[in-house]
């Protein structure tokens, strides 16, 4: 039986229950001080051209002021506020706005949302209607339509049609790219008799959803079938299940084409979909989403092709082996299928001596089910290289040239497989740099900077082919909003970077361009953010469904009752050291949460720990450590600080410099040894690297218990140090590795703190004092022994004698007349 779909309700109630308990002012304004958060869209998509209200359910959603939607095509009309927990939105969505998930984010006065996905499609949209288990109480549906439904655990949604004989159906279901949990949708179609007619479950273009095309033999009544493939569900499995006779190719030939051209589409799959006309953009690369389209009817989800910089062929069979290889010029690309069993396609083209190109092939990337093997050769000749799965599953081949001549790139599926919908895209180009911007996964590229204050995150820049310094820029920020970074070094690719908010700034947001660029100006190398978020994992976090963005949204919220700040070092941290890094907090109001503070960034080589400042702790130390071989050099630095006001909220430190530096004094630590009881001297070497001024207070710290010293000075003049330890006789017996030299040189009022390699301290048990009776016990046993020694070895030589005779007796009888054996 099917089970009730009013899922949401419980956790609505008591949500809600929980935000009407905050009655005081104060905790009101706690509670729309952190940031929404976005649990569900509902309904799961609509169709396009018209006006629809969403209702979006989550925590903290009271004041909504916009919906940021990373796609165009969609804008809000205006807000119908419920409650804290649950608010409503009237979105218009535009007739031609491409079909399929779109993300978007809800911004309150406090902040901006998480993303969620919010599918557009292009039938009238129908409410799943229980019960509609079996073929007695299926739901009558007349297509075209999309149907919003939910599986329940065990659940059957069974919707029945009317169709002509010769008619084809189409059925598409989304489930899984909605991106709410995991659900393996499959699909089915039953005649009135209860025949199954056709099923699908992971078609390749549509992922782990399903997707179908079927000619109707009759005319008659017939059942479309939606559940979980295991017969499981819950009230997140929730669909959309588009049923019409409507275009629904699986692939598409050829798979891409150059920028700028017209092309010739030809659909593969469906047997009412044909060709094509196709333009490719002319200012983009890339994938490129082409909506089939028959009769003015268009598909519910679109079919990706590739935009190639280069010239394109297209593969002419046969090409299966060297000498009917498909030429093409390099650089260069082709397009071609992998169409039945064991096929093998070959492209040939001239290439010179020393020449390095990069050959990619895309097919899984194009929803492909071809798992490509992709492998380059001499003609006629031996192997260079090959590849399977760099690129994800898709195949990339790097090779150099050893000669002029003709070479032969091959491509076949990894198990030979084939069919017509193994198609694919081969691209072959010199190595090009590339530059990609990036945010820390759980912060889903957004941040909310409160007014008045600052938001820091850190970002990766992920260089390929290339190596310098990059200067970074944003564009589009909200009002009141500006940016501080500092140059990414050539030697890094993470760097942290603060927004800050004036105190004037009404909330606002945007989706921000963030670009990053060659600090040369000579070198044209720019990169923009290409975030990957995770919407839906397995076991161990394994994402089994994300999304991609390439801007990053950015809010301004209200203000927080509380900001962070460091104070830059006028010292540096040297190598091998530590700096303590004070950390101010002020508190705005009666806010007396615990403030934790962590460094955003640590440059390379440093290591930092966790401060948490209780109310009465307006200031604190961050402890920072340097390895051996930290990176030396000025380093941007920021801290990020957290606590709970209503929920969790972040704020950020200014941009500061942190300067790495050498150590100004070297220790090296004279391996010691002693015993218990024993006073003993440690000697340490002292070399000095950087002059300083004044002496440096000098301690032996990492001692065993109950062994002691004092501390020393040094100064610029100073080689070598005697350290004197009173060695206790309960002082614990072994060997002691965790030894150091500590010294603090001082300038500008403010500790360096230098710390040596460890040294050895061995500390042995004395002998014990001498015993006359157990010595004497000891000498005549020793004497004992070397007697029964003594007697042994006599007994073993008279033994040895005895059998020397006896055998010189054989031999004196054998050499007598008549002596020894007759022979006969």
């Amino acid at each position: 039986m099917s089970q009730p779909r009013s899922m949401l309700k419980p956790l609505r109630n008591a949500l809600a229950g929980i935000a009407h308990f905050q009655i005081a002012a104060r905790a009101a304004l706690a509670l729309a001080a952190a940031p929404p958060q976005i649990h569900d869209v509902l309904p799961r998509g609509a169709q396009r051209g018209r006006e629809v209200v969403v209702t979006f359910v989550g925590e903290r959603l009271s004041d909504p002021q916009d919906v940021l939607f990373h796609r165009g095509g969609l804008g809000l009309i205006r807000f119908e506020p419920v409650d804290n927990v649950q608010t409503r939105a009237v979105l218009r969505i535009d007739a031609d706005c491409l079909p399929g998930p779109v993300g978007v984010r809800l911004r309150t006065a406090a902040g901006v949302s998480n993303l969620r996905l919010f599918s557009v499609g292009v039938f009238p949209d129908v409410a799943e209607a229980e019960p509609n288990n079996d073929r007695d109480s299926a739901q009558s549906l007349t297509p075209p339509a999309t149907v919003n439904g939910v599986i329940a655990p065990e659940d059957v949604d069974l919707f029945a049609i009317n169709g002509a004989a010769g008619e084809t159906l189409a059925v598409e279901i989304e489930a899984m790219r909605l991106g709410d949990t995991v659900f393996d949708p499959r699909i089915a179609l039953y005649d009135e008799t209860g025949r199954e007619l056709a099923s699908a479950d992971d078609t390749p273009l549509v992922r782990q959803d399903a997707a179908m095309v079927v000619t109707l033999p009759t005319a008659g009544r017939y059942f479309v079938e939606a559940r979980e493939t295991a017969f499981g569900g819950s009230g997140a499995c929730r669909y959309r299940l588009h049923v019409g006779a409507f275009p629904r190719p699986f692939a598409v030939h050829p798979a891409g084409g150059t920028a700028g051209a017209m092309l010739t589409a030809n659909w593969i799959g469906d047997p009412t979909a044909t060709t094509q006309p196709v333009t490719l953009p002319a200012d983009s690369s890339g994938d490129f989403p082409v909506l089939p389209v028959r009769d003015g009817v268009v598909a519910p989800s679109a079919v990706p092709m590739f935009i190639s910089a280069f010239p394109a062929a297209t593969e002419t069979e046969p090409n299966e082996n060297d000498d009917q290889a498909t030429a093409i010029t390099v650089p260069g690309g082709a397009a071609g299928i992998i169409a039945a069993r064991r096929d093998v396609d070959c492209y040939v083209f001239e290439g010179a001596k020393g020449q390095v190109w990069e050959a990619r092939l895309f097919a899984r990337r194009l929803r492909s089910p071809l798992d490509a093997v992709l492998s380059v050769r001499r003609h006629k000749g031996g192997g260079l290289a090959g590849n399977d799965d760099a690129a994800g599953p898709d195949p990339v081949v790097r090779f150099t040239l050893p000669e002029d001549g003709k070479y032969v790139i091959e491509v076949r599926d990894l198990l030979f497989k084939g069919g017509a919908e193994f198609t694919y895209f081969l691209e072959v180009g010199s190595i090009t740099p590339a530059l990609v911007l990036s945010t820390p996964p759980e912060q889903e590229a957004r941040v909310t900077v409160a007014a008045g204050n600052r938001a820091g995150m850190l970002l990766t820049a992920t260089r390929r082919d290339f190596g310098g310094p990059l200067n970074l820029a944003a564009t589009e920020l909200p009002a009141g909003v500006s940016m501080a970074t500092q140059t990414v070094a050539a030697n890094v690719n993470q760097t942290p970077i603060v927004f800050e908010a004036a105190a004037d700034a009404a909330p606002a947001g945007s989706l921000v361009d963030l670009r990053a660029r060659h600090a040369d100006e000579n070198v044209k190398i720019e990169g923009r953010l290409f975030q990957t978020i995770d919407l839906v994992k397995i076991l161990n976090d394994v994402p089994i469904v994300q999304t991609s963005v390439d801007r990053l949204a950015v809010a301004v919220g209200t203000p927080l009752p509380f900001r962070v700040s460091l104070v830059e070092p006028k010292v540096p941290l040297v190598q091998r050291g530590i700096l303590e890094l004070p950390i101010e907090i002020e508190r705005n109001g009666d806010f007396k949460g615990d403030v934790t503070v962590r460094m955003i960034w640590n440059p390379p080589g440093v290591g930092s720990g966790t401060l948490t400042l209780k109310a009465d702790q307006p200031r604190g130390l961050l402890p920072l450590n340097a390895s051996e071989g930290a990176a030396v050099g000025k380093w941007p630095i920021a801290v990020t600080a957290t606590a709970d006001w209503g929920g969790p909220v972040a704020t950020s430190s200014q941009l500061a410099t942190l300067e790495v530096a050498p150590p100004f004094l070297d220790f090296a630590i004279a391996r010691t040894r002693t015993e218990t009881g024993k006073p003993v001297v440690v000697a340490v070497k002292v070399t000095q690297t950087t002059p300083f001024d004044g002496p440096a207070r000098v301690e032996l710290l990492g001692l065993p218990p109950k062994v002691a010293t004092t501390q020393a000075s040094v100064t610029r003049e100073t080689t070598s140090l005697d350290f004197a330890l009173a060695v206790d006789r309960q002082a614990p017996v072994g060997w002691h590795g965790g030894l150091f030299v500590r010294a603090v040189v001082t300038r500008d009022g403010e500790p360096i703190v230098h710390q040596s390699p460890s040294g050895l301290l061995i500390i042995d048990a004395p002998l014990p004092p001498p015993d006359p009776a157990a010595e004497a016990a000891r000498a005549e046993a020793r004497k004992k022994a070397e007697e029964e020694k003594a007697r042994q070895k006599a007994a073993r030589m008279a033994a040895a004698e005895q059998r020397r005779q006896e055998r010189e007796a054989k031999r004196a009888a054998a050499s007598q007349p008549g002596g020894g054996e007759s022979r006969k």
